[in-house]
């Protein structure tokens, strides 16, 4: 499966709440950083869902790119995404920079960066 491909059935599994699977789809050693400037490790991360305090509702990917350097994928694009926070709806665009680490035949995220777009006159 490529880079990309694994980066949408991630996406699915946060959607769909398949938190087992997300957790082998993320490295151990995984750097989550949000664009409220927030940094989690995988387990904080995948916890963050499990408690409910955030909820994917919606996701659509675009100006997706990927390079990939030896054991590495380095992946960048926009994201639209509508999600729960805590109990309030957001709805943004966000433009991310992610690199993936191969790991035994398998792309697993191993760090992600995201930055909010912000929209005209806010």
């Amino acid at each position: 499966m490529s880079p990309l491909d694994q980066q949408i059935e991630r996406y699915k599994a946060i959607v769909e709440g398949r938190y087992d699977e997300l957790r082998e789809m993320i490295c151990e050693d995984a750097h989550y950083a949000h664009s409220n400037g927030t940094v989690q490790t995988r387990s904080q991360f995948i916890d963050s869902f499990r408690s409910g305090r955030m909820r994917w509702l919606e996701f659509n990917r675009t100006e997706e790119a990927v390079r990939i350097e030896g054991e590495l994928a380095i992946l960048t694009g926009r994201m639209d995404l509508i999600f729960e926070f805590n109990g309030h709806r957001i709805d943004g665009s966000n433009r991310f920079l992610e690199v993936d680490r191969c790991e035994e035949g398998r792309w697993k995220l191993l760090a992600w960066q995201t930055g909010r777009i912000q929209r005209a006159g806010t």
